[in-house]
């Protein structure tokens, strides 16, 4: 290309100087010989007749031209053409893979754990024990869109307009995921087999899962709009998104019912990026609303089989009017049991860096604040339960084709409100998690990730001993801690009768403890040094003095503003987040009852899970739970992740009641 443009500068440059130089008139007189001309003899001749003298000859006047040689420049300048071009707009994306979880537990020592022990990793994973089976996840989502875009850019300009380049474009969106969980009971089973394909449209091809199996699909539509501008290769663009999904949840609860909840959602937002090539920086606005509901269907019963597959062929009034029926006798079981009725609001917004191309690896991170609002209605029980969550959370993420590999840290608080026919209840609580998933593990990536757990919670018993093979394949982290009310209540308290300084003594001493053993969960990225102690100090102190900010804000809020008091929660669970030291000063000032779990799975390793309640002396737990015991929180590994088993108020973001203390009764309450 800057070959092409020097010759193009030198043949302009001469055929400017052919134009400008003068044009010759007469020819040039002829070469002089080298070798003198003989002189011929003279012949008499007559004499000449005289002629009249020449006339002096009269100057040809030229006259002036109005044409002007324009200079390169000018050329240039004249040339100059803001040009614009339509190209398809076309968008892909897609993902695949499963991962596999043994789901026998691990032989857990019930012995009541302290913090800060120096020896903890006692308990050594357990590999190749597939005793209890093996669950199998199976994911695939496609969605694309084939639209128009309008480039713009300055032909034959120079400077920034050369540089300069914009468009707009308009695209539809359509899109399809489909989610699947099976039992299986070998390793090898669940290798060679690939996982529910679709949706169990029939009675009996529901009947055909096993408990805790499920399958969710997921489609969408709707359009995306981007618009950006640019010089060179860095640029910002904007990027709109409106669309609706529907989305069918099916889960085999038991031996006789099925679980089916429908959810229809419409999901808008905003993200402006800036970036270079493969750099992006993103800031992300959303606005996310779902109604829907859930059934439990009886396929033992005729009525119960031929509703279900009616439901899934979009006949809901059926099941609607035939859940309204009394049975006939007490022997006689309901097909049909409408469970709830739900309609949630979120609202959000996260800032993100990510660097990758498309489809085949991306790398990033996003942090913000989700503002959520769910009312549901529990028809089996005729209670009714809203909640207003504040969420914070932070997410890392690695994508390699088909490899994925995710670190999530969360905190939500919740303010909800309960109406019963036995009365009306208002409660609160706030959820603390970290959460790791690597389709691809090994040992030393798994304890990378303990280490980062530890380092964010200052809790050395999560320690464990990883046996060293090269390929675990899937493993997966979960550790929660959850606040109950009487927890967030002596938060508040503290904050209300001490000023900050006394939270920020409590932190001093923690991080005094903490510099005392050296920096052991290696917070420094080198050598422990004055200046990295004092920003540790200094963080800590930031992070201290925002939780007293917030629990003061929510203390003033609980009985005015559901809404803000949630929100003030989760800015609190954001410094409580920052690090070890405000982990465990918040854990402190909460006092006894708060719980804590820990879960660790893979596909070769035996589930590892212990659950701790805090006490009234700090940093000291009792053991509440493992997979062998009949604790006050039992564990099920086949149900860990249902979403009609555990929490149920809204899936995935904790709730009050268990669906055990839900349909204790199946039998409607007429």
């Amino acid at each position: 290309m800057n070959l092409a443009k020097g010759i193009f500068a030198l043949l302009y440059f001469y055929s400017v100087i052919g134009l400008a130089a003068p044009k010759s008139v007469n020819p040039a007189p002829p070469p002089i010989p080298s070798t003198p001309t003989p002189t011929p003899k003279p012949t008499p001749t007559p004499p000449p007749e005289p002629t009249p003298p020449d006339p002096t000859p009269t100057p040809e006047v030229t006259p002036p031209t109005t044409d002007v040689i324009p200079t390169p420049q000018q050329n240039e300048k004249e040339e100059k053409e803001l040009k614009h071009k339509v190209v398809p707009f076309f968008f892909l994306n897609f993902d695949w893979g499963n991962w596999t979880a043994n789901l026998t537990p691990y032989k857990a020592n019930p012995v009541i754990p302290a913090a800060l022990t120096p020896d903890s990793a006692q308990d050594r994973m357990v590999l190749n024990d597939f005793r209890d089976g093996v669950q199998k996840t199976g994911y695939i989502a496609l969605s694309g869109g084939l639209g128009a875009r309008v480039k713009w850019w300055y032909d034959n300009a120079s400077g920034v307009a050369k540089e300069w380049w914009g468009y707009v474009g308009l695209a539809p969106l359509i899109g399809r995921q489909m989610n699947s969980v099976r039992y299986y009971r070998s390793y090898e089973e669940a290798q060679n087999s690939p996982g529910y394909k679709s949706v169990p449209g029939t009675a009996s091809g529901a009947m055909s899962l096993s408990q805790g199996d499920s399958v969710t699909y997921l489609s969408t539509g709707g359009v995306i709009f981007a618009a950006g501008t640019g010089l060179s290769v860095v640029g910002v663009g904007t990027i709109a998104i409106a669309h609706g999904t529907w989305e069918t949840y099916i889960e085999k609860v038991d031996n006789e019912r099925v679980y089916v909840k429908i959810t229809k959602g419409t999901l808008s937002s905003l993200s402006v990026s800036t970036g270079a090539a493969i750099v992006q920086v993103s800031a992300t606005a959303f606005r996310n609303s779902d109604d829907g509901f859930s059934y439990l269907y009886n396929l033992n019963t005729e009525v119960g089989r031929k509703a279900y597959e009616d439901i899934l062929h979009g006949n809901v009034i059926a099941s609607d009017q035939i859940s309204k029926k009394h049975p006939h006798n007490l022997v006689e079981l309901a097909p049909i049991l409408k469970v709830s009725t739900f309609t949630s609001l979120n609202t959000g917004r996260f800032v993100s860096v990510s660097l990758g191309l498309p489809i085949l690896w991306n790398s990033g991170y996003s942090k913000g604040n989700i503002n959520s609002y769910t009312s549901t209605d529990f028809h089996i029980n005729n209670k009714t339960a809203r909640v207003h969550y504040g969420i914070y959370s932070e997410t890392k993420n690695l994508h390699l084709w088909t490899r994925h590999r995710e670190t999530d840290l969360m905190f939500y608080g919740a303010k909800y409100f309960i109406d019963s026919p036995e009365g009306n209840d208002d409660g609160t609580f706030g959820r603390y998690t970290y959460a790791y998933r690597n389709e691809g593990a090994t040992p030393r990536r798994i304890q990378k990730s303990v280490a980062s757990l530890i380092q964010h919670t200052g809790i050395d018993d999560l320690a464990v001993a990883i046996p060293d093979e090269d390929r675990l394949g899937y493993a997966g982290i979960e550790f929660n801690t959850t606040l109950h009310d009487d927890n967030t209540e002596r938060l508040m308290s503290a904050a209300r009768k001490n000023n900050e300084n006394y939270f920020l003594t409590i932190g001093d001493r923690y991080y005094s403890d903490y510099r005392a053993h050296g920096d052991t969960y290696n917070y420094c990225l080198g050598p422990a040094t004055p200046i990295c102690w004092d920003h540790l100090l200094s963080e800590s102190h930031e992070a201290l003095r925002d939780m007293h900010h917030y629990l003061e804000e929510m203390a003033s809020l609980r009985d005015q503003d559901a809404k803000a008091y949630a929100a003030a929660y989760g800015r609190f669970g954001r410094a409580m987040t920052k690090n070890h030291i405000a982990f465990r000063a918040a854990l402190e000032l909460a006092g006894p009852g708060a719980d804590i779990s820990y879960l660790i799975e893979g596909a070769k390793i035996s589930m590892y899970y212990k659950a701790w309640r805090t006490t009234r002396t700090a940093n000291k737990w009792e053991l509440t739970d493992n997979p062998n015991s009949n604790g006050s929180y039992p564990f099920e590994p086949r149900l860990r992740h249902s979403q009609i088993q555990g929490l149920i108020v809204n899936p995935g973001l904790g709730g009050i009641e268990t669906f055990n203390n839900l349909t204790s009764n199946l039998e409607p309450q007429w």
